[in-house]
């Protein structure tokens, strides 16, 4: 029952990244569309940005565009949860058989899972400021801007991290595989 419980909630958590992706990247509220109405900019949580751009960008948007910002971030957030829920389970499939081993692997699982928690909140914080942007354009509030820029760099640092991560985990593992192969065969 708890293996089948298992994968229930790994297809939901696939299924679910998947359809926040295609809602973000390819829906009629995606980062494309709203490049349509902005003058081909897009998003900004995927560029480095500061006041004056948002500023800039944010002038030459349509109405409609405003009105698919609005909805993308409903997209925006929801990729967020999925991301890094698929990160966790991720790392969890990498560091599982691992983390019994000693000290130093159950700290690299626990990182490989907090990194994509702290990712998920700056890009929650990000994501929040630009949309306040958003709403209370024409103002621009330019502190707020440069921590959401700060977010969004520390964004792609933890995606990076968390990378280097599992590739780390995937390692170790081939590591003691090989180990224990070599100490079954003496």
């Amino acid at each position: 029952m708890r293996k089948t419980s298992s994968r229930i909630f790994t297809i939901i958590v696939v299924l679910g990244f998947l359809a926040s992706w295609y809602w973000v990247e390819w829906s009629p509220v995606s980062s494309r569309a709203l490049a349509l109405c902005n003058g081909g900019y897009g998003t900004f949580d995927m560029k480095m940005y500061d006041a004056q751009i948002v500023q800039s960008v944010l002038s030459i948007m349509n109405p409609e565009g405003f009105a698919i910002t609005f909805r993308y971030y409903i997209g925006d957030f929801t990729l967020i949860l999925f991301f890094g829920l698929l990160q966790c389970l991720i790392s969890k499939g990498v560091y599982s058989s691992l983390c019994a081993r000693n000290l130093t692997l159950r700290v690299l699982y626990i990182s490989s899972i907090t990194v994509p928690i702290i990712r998920g909140l700056a890009d929650i914080v990000e994501n929040s400021i630009l949309l306040r942007a958003a709403i209370i354009f024409p103002q621009v509030n330019g502190t707020e801007i440069t921590i959401a820029s700060m977010a969004t760099k520390v964004k792609f640092a933890l995606i990076f991290l968390w990378v280097i991560l599992v590739l780390v985990g995937f390692l170790l593992r081939f590591c003691f595989r090989k180990k224990r192969i070599s100490d079954k065969a003496a």
